[in-house]
């Protein structure tokens, strides 16, 4: 059984909007214009993600960005705002932003590393994919849709079989949809045959036997 990336992969993760890990803009503000600022961001950032669930993905847009230039640093307003502007099919905005969340908030970056994962997969560059799937899972090493995305990216860049079974092991243990289970399990057996089936060479410094 083969699938495609839209069916392992969930829509891009919409994050948390995490008001009260906000990092500080600077001194030259006071303690109540800043509160101020970051109470109506964060009123704009969970308007804009309630347009984002009902799917209406231009007032979604509007109001992050609004969000944003009323303050802009609350951790996973730019996640949302790139998982929006992803679905909307601005792929290079949406990469942009993403990337502005993961430099900005590395420790909260989970969610905007995944999403840059199933870009940079949903284009075909399985390699860099695989990298942001990586730093997404090194921050939450069990989470369900990095690790789906690190097993289909592995799978298809240049990474050992060996290396790709041991993410399906992972896989195997925490995925919960059956469909994505028979799927690990088809995975899984095709690699072995690969494995099984390659050329089997001399042990490290062994001589070849003597032609007869």
């Amino acid at each position: 059984m083969k699938t495609t990336i839209r069916s392992i992969l969930a829509t891009a993760a919409l994050a948390a909007l995490l008001a009260g890990c906000a990092h500080s803009p600077g001194a030259d503000r006071s303690a109540e214009e800043i509160a101020r600022s970051r109470a109506e961001a964060t009123r704009l950032a969970s308007q804009g993600r309630e347009a984002q669930q009902a799917g209406k993905l231009d007032r979604a847009v509007e109001l992050y960005n609004r969000s944003l230039a009323a303050y802009d640093q609350i951790p996973g307003v730019r996640t949302n705002l790139g998982a929006a502007l992803f679905a909307q099919g601005d792929v290079l905005n949406a990469a942009d932003i993403l990337k502005d969340e993961a430099d900005i908030f590395p420790e909260a970056s989970q969610q905007a590393l995944t999403n840059l994962g199933i870009i940079y997969l949903d284009r075909g560059w399985a390699a860099e994919a695989f990298e942001y799937f990586d730093r997404a899972l090194a921050l939450a090493p069990n989470e369900p849709v990095a690790l789906r995305g690190a097993i289909e990216a592995s799978f298809r860049s240049s990474r050992t079989p060996e290396q790709t079974l041991d993410l399906i092991r992972r896989g195997l243990m925490v995925e919960r949809d059956p469909r994505l289970l028979e799927d690990y399990r088809w995975k899984q057996s095709r690699l072995r045959t690969m494995i099984d089936d390659r050329p089997k060479y001399e042990s490290p410094g062994s001589k070849p036997e003597a032609a007869r």
